[in-house]
């Protein structure tokens, strides 16, 4: 599948007129110990924080919501552990339109948002290049969306059906009006 760029995103969901806070990446990576995607940080530089279309919260280098990326991106990974003591139970809906097994060789998690249904969002840091990392989406039972064209691919997707066979929020349909609403940090 072609990976969709934050041009693609941007030119689907329009970003807010303010314009987001600066985020230095560089001490966020050095505390992480690994370097984002680079779509990552240009949705998050291009949007700030916030929430689209009133359901995906994309956490980012700034305070608010919960936290830094940092801090809630490894909440995420404590609250992912008892999903994957039993794989027996777990499918991956890929974005090619298969189904298979849950395979964690070569690879580990880190959050980087959730939906206000709860549902979480994780990188499957697969190797050292970060924009190869497939973005996985899971319900935190045994539902997971895997999208091999990273966070900014699985968004356009999302919203305009070119995940045919997700199960996370499989009978949702997109909103008629996509958005994103930014929160100032503090608020």
């Amino acid at each position: 599948m072609p990976k969709h760029t934050i041009d693609d995103l941007i030119a689907l969901i329009p970003p807010p007129a303010a314009q987001p806070a600066t985020i230095d990446w560089g001490p966020t990576e050095r505390r992480l110990g690994f370097r984002l995607p680079t779509d990552y940080k240009a949705l998050a530089d291009t949007y700030g924080p916030g929430v689209f279309c009133d359901d995906f919260l994309v956490w980012t280098g700034l305070p608010w919501p919960d936290a830094p990326v940092e801090e809630a991106g490894r909440r995420a990974v404590a609250e992912l552990e008892p999903l994957l003591e039993d794989l027996s139970i777990v499918t991956w809906a890929h974005d090619d339109g298969t189904d298979t097994a849950v395979d964690l060789v070569g690879g580990s998690f880190f959050g980087w948002g959730r939906s206000t249904d709860g549902d979480s969002g994780y990188w499957h840091r697969t190797g050292d290049d970060p924009d190869e990392w497939p973005a996985l989406i899971t319900d935190g039972v045994m539902v997971c969306d895997y999208h091999s064209g990273g966070l900014v691919s699985y968004l356009y997707d999302f919203w305009t059906g070119g995940f045919p066979n997700r199960q996370v929020f499989a009978g949702r349909e997109a909103p008629e009006r996509l958005t994103f609403e930014q929160v100032a940090v503090g608020s």
